[in-house]
């Protein structure tokens, strides 16, 4: 120890080795794992005890002393948020962090089935259209899927129609006339006593009203052809509204 304190470089090489042997090579910190924090293992107990707002804060002391770099605590405060406070928002933002930092981790599909199921719990929080009856209640992304598939399908018979010519539907109605007018009877009595009526409820569209009368959805602009006085347009449905279906 006496030739270190007469030599001052070979006691600055000597106290040197001892702190590089005692720290760790990223910024002088000691390198410890995520898993053997200590707020993280205590975050885990309180978990198993129940305690879920004191295991929340000891998670995201974890976050925030890694600089956010602690996949595992994001994915045990993304599932606390997910099942216990219900912020599947909050949720699904750690679940994220998780995936960006261990993008190919074998928990990875677990972790997008949990931000599919937290963005389930968002759309069921969302407040419901006020209607008047408020009719039937209806997941809200199962209607927002149903109401695409049926926008696709428009689309379809739509094109579908463009291409095939228009039905004739007018000799029937002057058969129905001549008919009538051998009768001596209005012409307009057969037709009104032949026809049927049909309210619209939700999810209606002329194409499934005609399947459903006719068989055949393609006979559509029947229907509207009959119904112009209550139909603006081809797209003017409106819950409610009474159709004459000739």
């Amino acid at each position: 120890m006496r030739s270190f304190r007469k030599s001052p470089w070979l006691w600055r090489l000597w106290s040197a080795t001892l702190l590089f042997a005692a720290c760790g090579v990223h910024g002088g910190m000691e390198i410890t794992s995520e898993i053997d924090e200590p707020h993280y293992r205590r975050g885990i107990q309180m978990l198993r005890s129940g305690q879920n707002q004191v295991a929340l804060g000891a998670f995201l002391k974890v976050i925030e002393k890694r600089n956010g770099e602690a996949p595992e605590s994001h994915l045990e405060v993304g599932q606390i948020y997910l099942n216990h406070i219900h912020d599947p928002i909050a949720a699904i933002y750690h679940f994220r962090k998780y995936l960006e930092l261990r993008p190919n981790s074998p928990q990875a599909p677990m972790v997008r089935d949990l931000i599919d199921t937290s963005k389930k719990q968002f759309a069921r929080q969302l407040p419901g259209q006020p209607l008047d009856d408020y009719y039937e209640r209806t997941d809200l992304l199962d209607l927002v899927e149903r109401l695409k598939d049926e926008n696709e399908r428009m689309k379809t018979e739509l094109a579908a129609i463009r291409a095939e010519p228009l039905p004739v539907v007018k000799p029937a109605r002057q058969q129905v006339s001549q008919t009538a007018v051998s009768s001596r009877q209005p012409p307009s009595a057969p037709a009104s006593s032949a026809m049927a009526r049909h309210v619209v409820a939700r999810g209606d569209t002329l194409y499934s009203i005609a399947r459903r009368f006719y068989g055949n959805g393609n006979r559509w602009r029947e229907i509207y052809n009959a119904n112009r006085s209550v139909m603006s347009s081809e797209t003017d449905l409106k819950i409610g509204t009474e159709l004459v279906i000739p």
